[in-house]
């Protein structure tokens, strides 16, 4: 016969390894979301180098965080790593098609690697998300502009 001690130990057991599991669960991203402001603030005061590697950190513990790759992307982009930059845009596109930033992160990105007709695409898309950033508007004119199509622009 089970006695109210052994039921009273089952239950005290059983809350630990429910909150134990919990903790566990919470914990790390926990971490990931503090190495993710690290990488914030790094960005924030130019730090590229410093800001991709708090992202990468955040990544390891939560790989499918689409804001993580924009933010990496956007740190290699200041580091003058524009391929890795834009595979971190297209990385936050496959997650979420309608990651606005990544779209006009990527944009400026393909505007710096010389490639117009991408930039204008990108910024399109972009548009199509938010119709009413005007530096969206600016910056698909002088893709327009780069790319030789003057009536567009």
């Amino acid at each position: 016969m089970i006695t109210y001690r052994v039921l009273r130990s089952l239950a005290l057991v059983i809350s630990a390894l429910i909150f134990s599991t919990t903790a566990l669960a919470i914990s790390p991203q926990g971490t990931a979301e503090k190495h993710f402001a690290q990488g914030l603030a790094a960005l924030q005061t130019g730090d590229g180098t410093q800001a991709a590697a708090w992202f990468s950190e955040a990544l390891k513990l939560n790989p499918e965080w689409v804001e993580a790759y924009v933010n990496r992307g956007q740190a290699y982009v200041l580091q003058g790593q524009l391929t890795k930059g834009v595979k971190d845009f297209d990385q936050a596109l496959t997650l979420d098609p309608e990651a606005y930033e990544a779209l006009y992160n990527r944009g400026r990105a393909y505007t710096k690697l010389g490639q117009p007709d991408k930039a204008v695409a990108d910024y399109t898309a972009a548009l199509k998300l938010k119709t009413d950033d005007w530096q969206v508007y600016y910056n698909r004119g002088n893709a327009f502009l780069d790319a030789g199509k003057y009536r567009e622009a």
